[in-house]
């Protein structure tokens, strides 16, 4: 394993993927209870507790995020890890509409609940593992320890051309060099 092999797009990508696994159990949405329910007057929820699918989908995210810099890290070949790039950067934006939606409509009555903190930096995380993830589609850049390719050049003939002096089998003469 080579962290150094890691560039900005897969460092944004590892801490924001650790960063949403973290922020799926921060509150997510909460609200006033009406006052029949005092002991329950302040009730919060976080994304385990208020998604049914989603809060796996994030997980499965968070997962896709580590397991790109994890092969970006560990294999030499681009293969592996352009793949996760694009599964990672797929996922993530098809995520992200689906919590825009959950943050302005919230799961419950939408006069009683509200999404908190968690759920913007819920937003703010898969965004950044799609940002990552695009940079690191987008970077060409490859740390190969095998040499550029260089073109071989033709092998001189083994051969003079006719009507040559070496052709002929005699010496050069003084005249013979201006030619």
């Amino acid at each position: 394993m080579e962290p150094g092999r890691l560039r900005r797009g897969e460092w944004l990508v590892l801490a924001a993927s650790v960063a949403l696994l973290v922020v799926t159990f921060l509150p997510w949405y909460g609200g006033d209870l009406p006052p029949a329910n005092p002991p329950l007057a302040d009730v919060t929820a976080t994304a385990w507790q208020a998604h049914t699918i989603v809060d796996v989908v994030l997980a499965l995210l968070a997962l896709l995020g580590l397991a790109l810099a994890g092969l970006t890290a560990v294999r030499r070949a681009p293969a592996a890890p352009v793949g996760a790039a694009v599964v990672t950067t797929a996922t993530a934006l098809l995520l992200l509409p689906v919590l825009v939606l959950r943050i302005l409509f919230p799961p419950g009555p939408n006069e009683l609940i509200e999404p908190r903190h968690g759920a913007i930096l819920g937003l703010l995380c898969v965004v950044g593992i799609a940002a990552g993830a695009w940079l690191t589609m987008a970077d060409e850049r490859t740390d190969a320890v095998e040499p550029p390719f260089i073109p071989a050049q033709p092998a001189p003939p083994e051969v003079a051309p006719a009507g040559s002096v070496v052709a002929e089998g005699r010496e050069p003469a003084a005249d013979d060099e201006r030619d």
